[in-house]
């Protein structure tokens, strides 16, 4: 239990406090204020503009959940190897795009119309494998469990 307890605090504290606070540093070192320091700490006033050092940290910590959550998945239903590596593929090439994205909507980058060129090439590169390959694997998915579960059902003794 202990170790359980362990490791989600681990998690927690690599996807969700260090990304915070290392987004409160950027902004206490590098944001000019008429502010003086002290009480840009204690409020983190002109640093945290519109909540991003709380929100941004939070989605990637849904992020990182959503991987985990996958991952057992994969490990719990043994779904195809090719279904789990297009699922990651497709999160890990399109994520960071579709992050960009919807902080931008939202109104939480300093760039209101952000040009995010290097994840639009990298979503560009990894979308369509990763559609061919979730496809492929939900196919050799279903073909493994149709055939175990015909084999579950001749294995049976007959009712008589």
């Amino acid at each position: 239990m202990k170790s359980r307890i362990k490791r989600e605090a681990k998690w927690l504290f690599v996807a969700f406090i260090a990304p915070m606070v290392l987004l409160i540093g950027d902004g206490l070192v590098f944001t000019k204020s008429r502010l003086p320091l002290w009480r840009r700490v204690l409020t983190l006033e002109d640093t945290c503009a519109y909540g991003s050092c709380l929100i941004i940290p939070a989605l990637i910590f849904i992020y990182v959940l959503f991987i985990r959550g996958f991952w057992n998945v994969w490990l719990r239903r043994r779904t195809s190897r090719l279904l789990w590596i297009g699922s990651m593929l497709f999160a890990l090439g399109s994520g960071p795009l579709l992050i960009t994205i919807l902080l931008a909507g939202l109104g939480l980058t300093r760039d209101p119309d952000p040009n995010p060129v290097g994840f639009g090439i990298l979503a560009a590169f990894t979308f369509w494998p990763s559609v061919v390959l979730i496809g492929i694997g939900i196919a050799r998915t279903s073909s493994k469990r149709r055939a175990a579960k015909e084999a579950d059902l001749s294995a049976a003794p007959p009712n008589t």
